[in-house]
């Protein structure tokens, strides 16, 4: 699928999304005053009003994030006017489709008391649950995943999937489909139907610690609490917050505003002080350039109500120029990020049962068939 904007504003946009998580967290780590209480934030400080806003959600049991663009058809096709994309884009169509009233729905559910009774326990964590829905704004449910008793449910609507790629990437979706190496894995049909797939999931997680026992992280009890301290003594003095008029309906409202370079080079250090902690820490952040990241102060606007954040929005427009900036005509590109402290996960009425082996063997068949199409080609 085809995004609407350039490499240069899908750049952006990355960035963005980064900067606006980088901010919230960075917020959450820049007051140590305790607010002790669930209610209303609006006579809190407003750091500290951020920070009870995501304490509470990660003492919550049940929580339900919905990343969303909000965009218009319009606005995505006054986008690639600007850009100079010709009429008929099949890229920017598709976009005008799936983009807006599109969204990303998780809802997970802590296997004990909370989020945060689970942290660091990878063991407890797998005991949760979670349900993972794609939609596109022309079709709900283009993907679904749910995870619960440690086993694993998924379905994709491969039909509307394939029809995005245009004719050709459906016909050799119902291709394959229909093909002998196909007929020789019967869930693969099932799947391209639509089907719901079931794996169990414990089965997975031993064949997994079997094959390759570095596959599975370990943390260090303490690693929470020394990636929370390192983040407070570095970051904590990154940003900045005010209170603006209140939305009558996502309750109090806090601007957090930080330089991007500032955050991404204490950020690096922060994870410096807690790598031995974190699996893969070291690696991630062995080459990391901080000073690469744009020297731009950006914001990102948070929503408190009833004591626990339940938005955050952040303008992709702030960190475009020139002609990508232009393109958007004056009006804002918000990334969006909506909150409950409600899920439901449930397993769906029936599925087809995919074993470990018959996956290790689909993986297997398809690199013997690669190996072969290398050997001919040679």
């Amino acid at each position: 699928m085809t995004a609407p904007l350039t490499r240069r504003q899908r750049r952006g946009t990355a960035t963005a999304a980064a900067a606006a998580a980088l901010l919230v967290a960075v917020a959450a780590c820049g007051s140590s005053t305790s607010s002790g209480g669930a209610g209303s934030t609006s006579k809190l400080a407003p750091l500290d009003a951020v920070k009870t806003g995501l304490q509470a959600l990660s003492d919550s049991h049940a929580l339900t994030f919905t990343f969303k663009v909000d965009t218009t058809a319009a606005q995505i096709a006054s986008i690639s006017k600007a850009e100079g994309d010709a009429p008929d884009d099949s890229g920017d169509a598709v976009a005008e489709k799936v983009l807006p009233g599109g969204s990303i729905v998780l809802e997970t559910i802590a296997a004990g008391k909370s989020f945060s009774a689970d942290s660091g326990n990878v063991a407890a964590a797998l005991g949760g649950s979670f349900s993972l829905d794609v939609n596109a704004g022309d079709k709900p449910d283009l993907v679904q995943v749910d995870y619960l008793d440690k086993q694993v449910y998924a379905r994709a609507d491969v039909g509307t999937l394939s029809s995005y790629g245009g004719s050709e990437t459906h016909d050799e979706v119902q291709s394959f489909a229909s093909s002998a190496e196909a007929a020789k894995f019967p869930f693969i049909l099932k799947a391209v139907n639509g089907s719901w797939l079931h794996v169990d999931g414990s089965s997975v997680y031993q064949f997994i610690k079997t094959a390759e026992p570095s596959a599975i992280p370990t943390v260090s009890p303490d690693a929470g609490a020394k990636l929370i301290s390192g983040l407070e003594a570095q970051i904590g003095k990154d940003v900045t917050a005010k209170r603006v008029a209140a939305d009558p309906t996502l309750g109090d409202h806090i601007v957090v505003t930080g330089n991007v370079r500032t955050i991404g080079t204490d950020l690096v250090k922060a994870f410096g002080s807690a790598e031995s902690s974190i699996p893969g820490a070291s690696k991630l952040f062995s080459d990391a350039d901080p000073g690469s990241l744009p020297d731009q102060d950006v914001s990102v606007d948070v929503y408190v109500d009833g004591g626990a954040i339940d938005a955050v929005k952040f303008d992709v427009a702030q960190v475009l120029t020139g002609q990508d900036k232009a393109s958007l005509g004056g009006k804002p590109f918000d990334l969006e990020l909506d909150v409950t402290r409600t899920a439901k996960v449930a397993a769906p009425a029936s599925s087809t049962t995919v074993t470990t082996s018959q996956i290790v063997q689909l993986f297997e068949s398809i690199g013997e068939e690669d190996s072969g199409s290398s050997s001919d080609g040679a």
